[in-house]
């Protein structure tokens, strides 16, 4: 099981605004790590924080945000050490409908897939 402290730092790298050509200033997340289990036998456990889960658990689209976060070394610390059968077992217990995706998916596409309902689960476990 992965464990943290209760507390962390993590910067997310912004990406360059298209818009204007520069560099956006960096965003630094604190908070409490609340752990969550996943699976039908908590077999995937993740630390979030209020932060983290929000900004991969919102309204419209959340790919981006969930595939940024999967390669922020605070997330993929954890999300290394799963096996791969694991994780498309956790993830079929969730995604019962599209089980060919999971199943056909590549790792990166099922980590961003776990990291989405891992956030939305911190939202409703904690934050309800």
């Amino acid at each position: 099981m992965y464990v943290r402290k209760n507390t962390y730092l993590c910067t997310m790298k912004i990406e360059p605004d298209k818009t204007t050509n520069t560099m956006k200033q960096e965003e630094t997340y604190q908070g409490e790590w609340k752990p969550l289990y996943l699976g039908g036998n908590e077999e995937i456990c993740l630390n979030l924080t209020s932060e983290i889960a929000h900004c991969c658990y919102h309204q419209g689209e959340c790919d981006d945000d969930c595939a940024a976060w999967v390669r922020e070394e605070c997330i993929a610390d954890q999300l290394k050490d799963i096996d791969d059968d694991v994780l498309k077992k956790v993830l079929m217990e969730y995604f019962c409908d599209s089980s060919d995706d999971v199943l056909n998916g590549n790792r990166e596409s099922n980590l961003m897939r776990l990291l989405w309902l891992a956030a939305g689960e911190f939202v409703e476990q904690y934050e309800c």
